[in-house]
């Protein structure tokens, strides 16, 4: 696969592209395409990321390419750095500002920051976990770093899950009404 168009129904024709399952581009965010299609992008370029990496996991036993590995592990931060920022940037700071927002919204994007936090410490630890698979080989477990690979994007998935239930329909209530 490639990269695969994920066109916005915005009046101002921009065109993001989300991530396939092996493509390691990370696209800029066009500002003026809706908020809820910012984040739909931003939840598919993630879900693309935990895709790739189960891949890889899956495959750890057989001969791996050494550049798609490490091009792999260099796609990681940035594509949820990216996401983060825009949600703490952007999203976050909408959510808290609609009238009538209640204290549990509030503790839950301070959840979900914190777990921002989390999820990049855990992916610079996957990160060099794939470097040293790279440059090590045979010392690397093979078992631990597919675990490894594993957990990262079953932990990111649930993160994309909730964010699609609880933040994306907010969104799009926001965009349709003006209120949550």
């Amino acid at each position: 696969m490639g990269l695969r168009p994920f066109r916005s129904t915005a009046p101002s024709g921009c065109v993001a592209l989300a991530v396939a399952a092996h493509s390691g581009v990370v696209p800029a965010i066009c500002r003026t395409e809706p908020l809820s299609s910012r984040l739909e992008n931003q939840l598919i370029i993630q879900e693309a990321l935990c895709a790739r990496l189960e891949t890889l996991a899956d495959r750890l036993a057989l001969a791996v390419d050494a550049q798609h590995c490490l091009h792999l592990a260099r796609s990681i931060y940035p594509i949820l750095r990216r996401a983060h920022d825009f949600e703490e940037r952007e999203l976050f700071p909408l959510l808290r500002r609609q009238k009538g927002a209640r204290a549990d919204l509030s503790l839950t994007l301070d959840k979900l920051k914190f777990e921002h936090f989390e999820d990049e410490g855990s992916a610079e630890e996957v990160i060099q976990a794939l470097i040293d698979f790279v440059c090590g080989g045979a010392a690397v477990d093979v078992e631990s770093l597919r675990r490894r690979l594993q957990e990262f994007a079953q932990a990111l998935r649930r993160h994309l899950a909730f964010e699609r239930a609880v933040l994306l329909p907010r969104v799009l209530r926001i965009e349709e009404y003006g209120h949550a």
